[in-house]
């Protein structure tokens, strides 16, 4: 397990690898940039991989819905799904990861205009 973890460690932040925030310029290039009319913007939601899962690795929701969902329930409901849907796979079968649970973090930002 160690060899693989290294491996994939050597891909970070690489084109053909995975992007991780880091206080350094090669992380630049994995950022998604989606532009809007300031307008539209209602709600910003900020958001660590951990918490992503929901999204990218256990499908249970879309990006809209983990947005719309983490304003209607707030985050500590939706960590708490997380948690179970990990909970419930404690052999990472179902879901193949190298941790149980990843460390998960939200900030829903609301916008006012006005």
């Amino acid at each position: 397990m160690v060899p693989q973890l290294r491996a994939q460690r050597l891909r970070r932040n690489l084109p053909d690898g995975y992007g991780v925030l880091a206080a350094e310029q090669s992380c630049v290039s994995m950022v998604h940039v989606d532009r809007m009319p300031a307008r539209d913007v209602r709600r910003i939601l900020l958001a660590s991989d951990g918490y992503y899962r929901l999204v990218d690795h256990y499908n249970a929701a879309s990006d809209a819905e983990l947005v719309r969902r983490t304003g209607a329930l707030g985050a500590d409901a939706l960590l708490a799904q997380l948690r179970a849907i990990e909970a419930a796979d404690p052999l990472a079968t179902t879901y193949p990861r190298l941790k149980i649970a990843d460390d998960a973090t939200a900030l829903l930002i609301g916008v006012n205009h006005r």
